[in-house]
Order: C-alpha cells, then sequence, then structure tokens
C-alpha cells in the first residue's frame, strides 16, 4: 500500500529524506526543511532554501543540511526544536554538493564547481575545513556516504566513483606511480575501473 501526504505551505519541491534523531522523518524542499512522523503528521520548517538540499542526521542529535547550489558553499543545522544555524565556506568560491556523517564524528560534504574542487569537512561546532582535490582529478564531485568499510566513498561527474581514506600518517617523500605527496600529505590514487582513492590528513588543509 502507499500512502502520500500533501506539503504544507512554504514548501515545495521535495528532495532528500532521512530519518531523523527524534524518532521521525526529516525532508528537504523548496522553501525550507520539514518533518514527518511515521502517521505522516508534517511539520514545516519555512526558511531562505532555494534548491532541496542534501540531508541527513549528524552525530550530534540535529538534522544537517547542504544547500545545494549555494555560493560561496553553505552547510545548515536545524534542531528538533527548530533553531538554524548556516555556515559558509568562505575560502571557496564554488558551490555545495551532498554531505553525510563521516566516520570520524564530523560531517563531510562535496563542493563541486569550486574553483578548487574537492570535499570539506564540518565539525558539529561548524568548523570548516576544507581538502581540494589535484589538478588532475577534475572531474567535480557529486554524492558522498560512509561506506561500511568505514571510508568515505562519493561519486563523480566524469564517470568515477571515488573513495576517501582518513588518516594520520606522516608525510612521506614523493613516491613514483600511483602515489604522490599533495601538501606534505600522502595522497594515495589508484585508478582501477573508474576508482579513485585518496588518502587525507590533517596537514592537507586549506583555510
Amino acid at each position: 500500500m502507499i500512502t502520500e501526504f500533501p506539503l504544507l505551505a512554504g514548501l515545495t519541491s521535495p528532495g532528500g529524506i532521512t530519518a531523523g534523531p527524534d524518532g521521525n522523518l526529516w525532508f528537504s524542499a523548496g522553501g525550507g526543511l520539514g518533518r514527518i512522523t511515521p502517521a505522516g503528521v508534517i511539520t514545516p520548517f519555512v526558511f531562505a532554501l532555494g534548491a532541496s538540499p542534501s540531508i541527513g542526521t549528524g552525530p550530534d542529535g540535529n538534522v544537517w543540511f547542504a544547500d545545494i547550489f549555494s555560493e560561496p558553499p553553505t552547510v545548515g543545522r536545524l534542531t528538533t526544536g527548530g533553531t538554524l544555524t548556516e555556515f559558509t565556506d568562505t575560502s571557496s568560491t564554488g558551490e555545495s554538493g551532498s554531505i553525510t556523517t563521516g566516520p570520524d564524528g564530523n560531517l563531510w560534504f562535496t563542493e563541486p564547481f569550486s574553483g578548487s574542487i574537492g570535499v570539506a569537512r564540518i565539525t558539529p561546532a561548524g568548523v570548516i575545513t576544507r581538502f581540494p582535490f589535484p589538478t588532475q582529478f577534475r572531474s567535480a564531485p557529486t554524492w558522498i556516504t560512509t561506506g561500511p568499510d568505514g571510508n568515505l566513498w562519493f561519486t563523480e561527474l566524469g564517470n568515477s566513483i571515488g573513495v576517501i581514506v582518513l588518516t594520520t600518517a606522516p608525510s612521506v617523500p614523493v613516491l613514483s606511480g600511483a602515489a604522490l605527496t599533495i601538501l606534505g600529505t600522502l595522497l594515495v590514487m589508484i585508478t582501477l575501473q573508474a576508482l579513485r582513492r585518496h588518502r587525507l590528513d590533517d596537514s592537507q588543509i586549506v583555510t
């Protein structure tokens, strides 16, 4: 059986949906976010929001979203009580893509169309750190999620799937072949059947 629940005034064109921290579901839409109970009761949270963004539950028990196509990239945090806080990556000139909770207790979002494409990490407190990809990786990262292996997986517009392996390994000399040092960090890149692997740590930071 399929049951549909019409949106209330102020919300249009629903996009992403996620299980919330409060036993309800939360969804994104043009005009804001919405909460829907398992019984179908909708509560709108209307604020200035354009495209329906990527949405997910954060490690802090709040609802997080990446405001897709916002310039510069913007990430929002909404408490279950309706308090909205937005965080902007002022170091980037591009747009935000999708967002996910990472294996490290932070959230990660893509920046597919920035001047230096890549991903960014945001702590539950709102501190953003950007990790640009090297110039040979010009395919835009779009959707991102945490895999069952504890790594961050993402899709790229250039017909590729990528994986980010977080590490705190020390800097190493430049290696030949598929490994190289980027900003003092070992960034391992393996291209095998359109799979790209990126290794990041806190020494590879752009602020």
